[in-house]
């Protein structure tokens, strides 16, 4: 069975939302009405399971470690965000076992459905203080069915792809700076952007956002004042792609009633 079939087959079981209208109204009401509750991180960190769960119906399948890494927060601030959604009702965290090789897997965090007597007041809130949260798994991270499945699927015309894609953001950064060292670290950046984003989008349309990504970071660059242009571009390529989940779900809302 296949990743992604994998991952529908969940999806099909836990998610709380039959369409994409519906999980979208969920999120905005969702944040909107409990705003006053949320930090910082525990919205980057809602948005961020929002759009790796539009491909599944409000399903993001992800590990702290790798949320952690989107959103440029600490392990233990993305455990006291996640934390304090599940408090607030907003996420349900399901543990979730491979298969195949046993061990746990990614987290499955299922976006609840936003219900208006379920909202707690300023003085209810929930406290945030870190709490010890059972870890996705206690090594480090091994090949596991997921990645024996990838690996076996490889051939030459997805190694070729995956060339092409190198090649077009390699000649878009030596347009800029033509350095070795440079290239390796934003493409870096977007390796670990998009890891977890390949399923639910195609591969150009995660390209053409990051040339776009990378030619704001590299106009602003070009004014001065930047020293850290992965850093920036990390940033641009974030809202890039928050941009491109709400343009599917404004698409989707389209057919939905054309």
């Amino acid at each position: 069975m296949s990743i992604n079939v994998e991952y529908v087959r969940l999806a099909k079981r836990f998610a709380n939302f039959k369409d994409i209208d519906s999980l979208n109204g969920a999120i905005r009401a969702h944040l909107y009405n409990k705003k006053h509750l949320l930090t910082p991180s525990a919205v980057a960190v809602f948005k961020l399971l929002a759009r790796y769960g539009a491909k599944y119906c409000g399903c993001a399948f992800l590990k702290i470690d790798n949320i952690a890494e989107l959103t440029g927060y600490s392990r233990r601030t993305v455990c006291r965000a996640l934390k304090l959604l599940e408090d607030l009702k907003m996420v349900l965290r399901r543990h979730m076992m491979r298969p195949v090789s046993g061990g746990n897997g990614a987290n499955l965090y299922v976006i609840q459905k936003y219900r208006k007597d379920a909202d707690v007041t300023p003085e209810e809130a929930p406290r945030t203080e870190p709490e010890k949260l059972q870890e996705t798994s206690s090594e480090p991270d091994k090949p596991g069915a997921e990645t024996e499945i990838i690996q076996s699927s490889i051939n030459k015309r997805v190694l070729k792809r995956i060339g092409s894609v190198y090649d077009n953001f390699k000649s878009v950064v030596y347009s800029y700076i033509p350095e070795k060292k440079l290239l390796y670290r934003l493409y870096g950046v977007y390796l670990h952007q998009t890891r977890y984003l390949k399923n639910a989008y195609s591969e150009q349309e995660l390209l053409d956002t990051a040339i776009y990504a990378l030619r704001t970071a590299f106009n602003r660059y070009k004014k001065g004042g930047l020293r850290n242009l992965p850093g920036y571009f990390n940033g641009v390529l974030s809202k890039c792609l928050d941009r491109l989940y709400y343009s599917y779900l404004n698409e989707a809302e389209y057919h939905q009633y054309a």
